[in-house]
Formats: C-alpha cells, structure tokens, sequence
C-alpha cells in the first residue's frame, strides 16, 4: 500500500477513536489481520487519537467546568452525577485513578472531565494517561488481529442471522450488566437489592402501578356524572381544580396570612438576571437568609425543590429551570401532611389525613464512609441512586461516630423520606386552625397541606404552623405511605378520596361552577412541563 494510504488510513483511525475507542481499535486489528496495514502503524494511529481525544477531555474540564455538561456533545456522554462521583473517587485516590479507568470502560469520560475540573497537574495527567493508553492500545489491535482471520466468516454469519444475534447480544449484555456484574461487589450487590425492595415495598411503586386499579373508580365517577372534566370542579380557586400544572404560589397568596410565610413568584418570561434581582429584593424587605427554598411553581412530589445555600446556587437554578418558579424561607421544624375536606355548603371542614414526614438521615460510626452508610442503611437502600447521585462529591467522606448526617432537609417521598400515620395525634385545635387557614380561600375544598412546625405540642394545639406548600386534587392523604399499611388499604383511601372530590365537583357545578375543558387541562400539563 502507498505511504499515502496508510498515512490517510491512520488519520482515519485516529479520528475514529473519538466515537468510539475500543471499537477502533478492534477495527484496526481487523485490518492487520487482512494485510492492509502494520500492527505497528495501526497501534500508533490508535494510540495518538485515544491520547488526542481524552486530552480534549481534560481540558474541556479544566477550562470550561461543569457548565460544559449542560452543553451538547458532553451532555448525551455523561452527566453532572457521574463526573461527581469521579472527583470524589479521584480526590481520594489521586493519579492512580488515571491509570485504573483507562481499563475501566465507562469510568474514562468522567475521570478525564473530573481530573481537569479538579485541575490535576497537566504533565503529571499526561504522563500517567499516556503510560496507560501505551498498555492499552496497542493490546487491544493485536488481540483483535489475532482472530481476524475468522472475521469474514463471522460476518457472513451474522447477516444470516443479524436480528436473532442482535436479540441474544442485547438480552446478555442487558443480564451481564444489570445482574451478573453487580453481584462482583458489595456496592452492586446493595444496589440490586435496593432495586428489589423497590418493586416488592409499594411504597415506592411508580404513580402508575399504584394506581391503576383507583382508575376504574375515577372512570365510573365520571361515567356517573356524564363529564370526564367535572372533577376539575372541586376547587374553583385552582386552575384545573388541582388536578395537573395547578400554581401553587397562586393559591397560597390566597391563603395569605398567620401561618403562611412570605414568598416571591417568578414569571416564566424573566431573565435570570432579573429573577436574582427580585430575588434580592425579596430576601432584604422579609429578612430571608440562607438558605432558603426554590420549587417550581407547577410541580408534584418534591421534583425541581432545592434547597439554596448561596446566589450561585440560585443562578445555577434559574438557568436550568426557566418556567414559573417561587421562593419560600426554610422553615425548620417537623413536617406533617394534612390533608383537607369540605362539602359545599358546610360550615366547617375536616382534617381527613395526618402524617409524618421523616427525613432520611444516616449515623456515623468513624469507619465507613458516605456512600456505605446509605447502602447498608434498610430503608435508603431502596432509594440508594437517587441519594448516591445527590451526594456524590462527598460519597467517600466518613462521618465521625454519632454524627447524624441528613441527606436531605426537604420531607418529599421522592427524596428519600419516610411517612407516617399520625392521625392519633390530631386534635379538635388543631382542626380549627386549619379550617380557619383553609376558608380564607374561596373555592378550596379538597387538597393536602404540607406544614412544619416546632413540636408535637405545637401542632396539637395549633400553635406556630408554617404552611410549606398546598396540594389541589392530586395532593394525596399521604398517611397512606405508612409501612404499616397495605397497598390494599392505600388504594381503598385513594378510592374514597376521589368519590368525596367528584360529589364536591358536581356540587359546586350545580351552585355555578364551570369544569375545565380537556383543552385547558392539556394547556396546564404542557405548560407544567
């Protein structure tokens, strides 16, 4: 073969190792193996692009940051979660992490982006990268010439039968990767039986699974009433009755007043520039220091809260989620669920769920670190990713013995907290204060307050309740997550939740309430989204 050719053979390779490393380097050994160019050649072409395209790497890390991963092509590579898990891995382990995930396939990315955020000496990166890839490279060419002789019969075989190989591959890297791996160490061996917890504990079934079968009494509700919409009827003060997109902030300025603290709304069509502003301004005229909360302001079960620490953070916030969104201080205390009934028409209404809401946390005992506490830990085994994930820059910490670390401050299910039936401790008081907060807002009937307050003896007297956040139609009696309960007994609650909701509905419809249309409900999902 010409000088040229080969030369124009391994810039292509070189440029191939930037889709896909190890697949060029077996494509290269398949061509040593049919003569059409030297091990040699093809290992040296392999090895300059591998060095060429992880050095992009790094510098990508070191010099444009994290923000990087929020930008295409990065983005479908990784993510902020993985590479946060490389810096810990790589703060703890120094350079010879470098070394480990060049024969780590899916640790290499992350590693490389997190040693130049970190900014890892250059020369000292180069050197043992380099080293690595030396090892790796040419190794992986020569292992593919070796049974190169045998590709075109391979091949020919695999058109035969491209889509039942295809099927078996893809069955046995999804069993090799899911279940057999795993098993290799402790770590994957938690996981997967946080995996099993999580499809055998209903509790942490998707909305979906648990409610399937409450869907046929919704289906005969609205059968009975001639309306698939008139249930969006049961609280004209929200829109869509609180069934999907309803604004949270919209509904607690109606409630405004003792025991609902200040809050700040956020129009979808601000800049961020303009958002930090009114932020601020916020903050000086109510005196809000850090931290402080920022939630979406159509949302459910804890997705977008966030707990902000300083105006970085709240910057970062904004620029990720442009929608409508709203401030609120942090309230510290205990958190309880309180869900809300009254009929049209009735003077007073009724507290018809209490419960609890445990943060998780984890105690230290001096010897193991983050990430062990959370996998041997019997509940937070089960919700192990998304807590992994949410401390993931500090997973090899090792808190000191007694310490209680809590992993998160905010009191959502999906975050990882525990719920409680506490309907023994609700009191006469208790239920006045509540009706009274409720009434303020004309057109709410039916919907679950989320509050914090000081102590037991403040909530069963009434006293010093922080009103967090207000749920409409969809806002659960959240005492139904209590482990003590069957997934029967929860779906029963949930059963009569929804014939109490469509009574109301048909109640104030007939009083002269007007339903959503299936239009404007469609409106609220997308703009929730």
């Amino acid at each position: 073969m010409p000088d040229a050719e080969i030369i124009l053979l391994m810039l292509s390779l070189a440029a191939a190792t930037l889709i896909s490393e190890d697949l060029a380097c077996i494509s290269a050994g398949l061509m040593v193996s049919q003569g059409r160019i030297h091990w040699l050649a093809a290992s040296l072409a392999c090895y300059c692009g591998i060095l060429a395209g992880d050095m992009l790497l790094y510098l990508a890390g070191r010099y444009l940051g994290r923000p990087a991963l929020r930008r295409r092509p990065l983005r479908w590579l990784t993510n902020e979660a993985a590479v946060a898990r490389a810096s810990a891995w790589f703060s703890r382990r120094g350079l010879a992490v470098i070394f480990i995930s060049r024969f780590t396939p899916g640790l290499r990315l992350p590693t490389y982006f997190a040693a130049g955020v970190l900014r890892t000496n250059p020369l000292s990166f180069f050197l043992y990268f380099s080293l690595a890839c030396l090892l790796w490279a040419p190794s992986l060419v020569w292992f593919a010439s070796q049974f190169g002789e045998h590709a075109e019969y391979v091949l020919q075989r695999f058109e035969d039968h491209a889509l039942g190989i295809l099927v078996a591959l893809g069955g046995l890297v999804l069993l090799m990767t899911r279940l057999i791996v795993p098993l290799f160490s402790w770590r994957g061996r938690r996981l997967m039986v946080g995996a099993i917890r999580r499809q055998w504990c209903w509790e942490y079934w998707p909305r979906w699974r648990l409610y399937w079968p409450v869907l046929v009494t919704i289906l005969w509700q609205a059968i009975r009433q001639r309306s698939f919409t008139l249930v969006t009827a049961v609280n004209p003060a929200l829109e869509g009755g609180g069934l999907v997109g309803e604004s949270k902030g919209a509904l607690l300025t109606k409630l405004a007043g003792e025991g609902v603290p200040a809050m700040c709304l956020f129009p979808a069509a601000e800049t961020v520039r303009d958002r930090l502003l009114r932020l601020e301004r916020w903050r000086h005229q109510h005196a809000i220091a850090y931290p402080f909360i920022l939630k979406p302001d159509a949302g459910e079960r804890g997705n977008g809260v966030v707990l902000i620490h300083n105006q970085a953070q709240a910057a970062a916030w904004f620029t990720d989620f442009p929608r409508a969104a709203l401030a609120q201080p942090f309230i510290h205390g205990l958190e309880f669920g309180i869900s809300y009934l009254r009929f049209p028409g009735a003077k007073y209404g009724n507290v018809v769920s209490l419960s609890a809401k445990q943060p998780p946390v984890v105690c230290g005992d001096g010897k193991k670190n983050l990430e062990q506490l959370i996998l041997q830990h019997p509940r937070h085994v089960a919700m192990a990713r998304s807590l992994l994930a949410t401390h993931a820059e500090r997973i090899f910490d090792v808190p000191t013995a007694g310490k209680i670390v809590e992993l998160s401050p905010l009191g959502t299910h999906s975050r990882g907290a525990a719920f409680f039936d506490c309907n023994d401790l609700l009191t006469p008081a208790l239920e006045k204060v509540v009706d009274e907060i409720s009434q303020r807002a004309s057109g709410f009937y039916l919907g679950r307050y989320d509050i914090r307050v000081p102590s037991v003896a403040d909530l069963q007297t009434g006293r010093n309740i922080q009103v967090l956040e207000l749920n409409g139609l969809t806002g659960e009696p959240a005492h139904i997550y209590d482990p003590q309960h069957s997934v029967a007994y929860a779906r029963r609650v949930l059963r009569q939740t929804w014939r109490d909701a469509f009574r109301i509905a048909a109640a104030n419809v007939n009083a002269g309430a007007t339903a959503s249309t299936l239009q404007e409900l469609w409106k609220l999902f997308r703009t929730s989204r």
